[in-house]
């Protein structure tokens, strides 16, 4: 069966290059995919419709579809277990700011250095996004460079998680402990080592919660 991997590549703007590195394979595995030298099996579906942001069906070109009759008017049949995944959006990952600043990843366009799909907890949030966690200052609960789903329009509650972004674009991991006894600023804990930061609300761009970690 022939398939649309190259059309759908192509229309959102990959080569084949970006899409091998999105699904962790070789270029060359994807060039055998798009030939048909390589059967579209099950597992291989299930990564490239993670990275085209498509569902399993729409990898699949029905011979009946042949000629350019409406591939809507032909319903594919998949493989046995497969589902039916619905298009999920990609979300900027931003990454860390500098080696001078081992704890901070710094929040701006340029230090996106990835985007992943929607994780569950972001589905349906504007401008949501995922953080790197750098250095070690919250170990043993992060490890240095795991990464976090942030939620932009959700506060964080006191003994959760929270990312907190400075005015200059810097943002650092932290547990949100509430406000300091005069309201002007918040109190965060970090891990390593312990102890209590209190940063001045006037010095920071926002601050918001955690919501899970993207698998």
């Amino acid at each position: 069966m022939k398939n649309r991997i190259r059309e759908l590549r192509i229309a959102r703007g990959l080569s084949q290059e970006d899409l091998a590195q999105a699904i962790g394979r070789q270029k060359a595995l994807v060039s055998k995919l798009e030939n048909g030298k390589i059967k579209l099996n099950q597992q291989y579906m299930e990564l490239l419709a993670e990275a085209l942001s498509c569902a399993l069906a729409d990898l699949l070109v029905p011979a009946a579809a042949k000629g350019g009759k409406s591939l809507a008017k032909h319903p594919v049949k998949l493989p046995r277990g497969a589902a039916h995944p619905t298009a999920r959006p990609f979300v900027p990952v931003y990454g860390p700011a500098a080696a001078s600043k081992p704890d901070k990843v710094l929040i701006t366009e340029e230090f996106i250095v990835d985007r992943k799909p929607t994780p569950q907890e972001l589905d349906n949030v504007r401008d949501a996004f995922i953080m790197y966690v750098a250095g070690d200052s919250m170990f043993p609960r992060y490890k240095y460079g795991e990464m976090v789903s942030v939620h932009p329009y959700r506060p964080p509650s006191i003994g959760h998680d929270c990312v907190l972004v400075y005015a200059d674009g810097n943002a650092i991991v932290k547990e949100f402990m509430g406000e300091t006894e005069d309201k002007a600023g918040w109190k965060l804990r970090q891990y390593n080592p312990e102890k209590i930061l209190r940063v001045k609300k006037a010095d920071a761009r926002a601050i918001y919660a955690v919501v899970g970690r993207p698998s």
